[in-house]
């Protein structure tokens, strides 16, 4: 080709280029997230508007913005001392007041949820910050074990004595070896025996090798605990006095529409000890 025709072509190339391309401007700064100490909810509610308007509005807030945005409000405020997360808390009006986390009825059960989809973002992004999210979280769910007193049976929320704590939650006392008092929510439903088992599937495959070998190590010994105790209790969780849970009832037997869940998730759980 000749050279003068080469470069016509070149320098249309660089012109269409030139008028496809968005204006260089220059944007002003991300905006930066409240000051360590400040979890006043005015400081977060300036920090969500002023994210908000560096977009032009919520609509136009890029996903991955999102996503990072959710990560870091469930780690600072939601997260509990014990790698905990709580999905509803109370936020202070005043600064250096820590969260209020407030027990949910199934709040261990999205601990699970939220574990598998850490698991299965390590997968992708080989990430050390995600897997220290899902240390804390295995170390979360080895508390909502502990609490109860029997391998294998979980609890369904937690809360410190001097913290948020229902009526019934009183019944059930736990105390630390450290001496601080616990209340919780006990008798766990099938559902959530069905996303904590999900958790630790993902984990498992995804994640359990890059562990520390002391958290690695209690993941599997508190998914073994709750696979045996799903089998030894013939497929109905039972709590430490010898009374089975309400909505727990996972025999895998032939039955009205419903049933087939029980199956299911029963062929989860031991799929996973498997």
């Amino acid at each position: 080709m000749d050279v003068r025709i080469r470069g016509f072509i070149v320098a249309l190339l660089l012109a269409f280029l030139a008028s496809a391309a968005p204006a260089q401007t220059t944007s002003p700064a991300h905006p930066s997230p409240p000051v360590d100490g400040d979890d006043s909810i005015l400081a977060l509610r300036d920090f969500q508007t002023r994210l908000e308007a560096h977009y032009g509005g919520y609509r136009n807030i890029p996903l991955h913005v999102k996503a990072a945005y959710f990560e870091w409000e469930l780690a600072r405020y939601h997260r509990t001392e014990h790698g905990q997360v709580y999905n509803r808390v109370e936020l202070s009006d005043q600064p250096g007041v820590r969260p209020i986390t407030i027990p949910g009825s199934d709040t261990s059960t999205w601990n699970g949820a939220l574990l598998a989809a850490m698991s299965y973002k390590y997968a992708v992004t080989r990430d050390a910050v995600t897997l220290q999210q899902i240390v804390d979280l295995v170390r979360g769910l080895h508390f909502f074990f502990e609490v109860t007193g029997q391998p294998g049976l979980m609890a369904r929320s937690i809360s410190p004595a001097e913290g948020r704590v229902f009526d019934e939650m009183r019944p059930n006392e736990y105390v630390a070896a450290d001496g601080r008092k616990y209340f919780y929510r006990n008798d766990p439903a099938k559902g959530t025996y069905n996303q904590i088992a999900g958790g630790y599937a993902a984990l498992c495959m995804f994640a359990l090798d890059d562990l520390p070998p002391e958290v690695r190590g209690m993941a599997l010994s508190d998914l073994h605990a709750m696979v045996l105790h799903v089998i030894e209790t013939g497929y109905h969780p039972t709590e430490r006095g010898g009374r089975k849970t309400r909505y727990g009832d996972m025999q895998p037997f032939a039955g009205p529409l419903g049933v087939p869940f029980n199956a299911q998730v029963a062929y989860e759980i031991i799929a996973l000890g498997y």
